[in-house]
């Protein structure tokens, strides 16, 4: 799916969460999909 400036937008995070995420993340994975497939992976649709 390619994202458009419009389908973008900016939430803020610590830099701790941010980090996190990061190692919870596989190679080239953006956070975005690391969050949608937490969501995923815990019955969120």
């Amino acid at each position: 799916m390619k994202n458009t400036e419009n389908d973008v937008t900016v939430i803020r995070v610590r830099k701790e969460t941010r980090d996190r995420l990061a190692e919870l993340g596989k190679k080239k994975e953006t956070y975005d999909d690391i969050i949608c497939r937490l969501m995923e992976n815990n019955g969120w649709e």
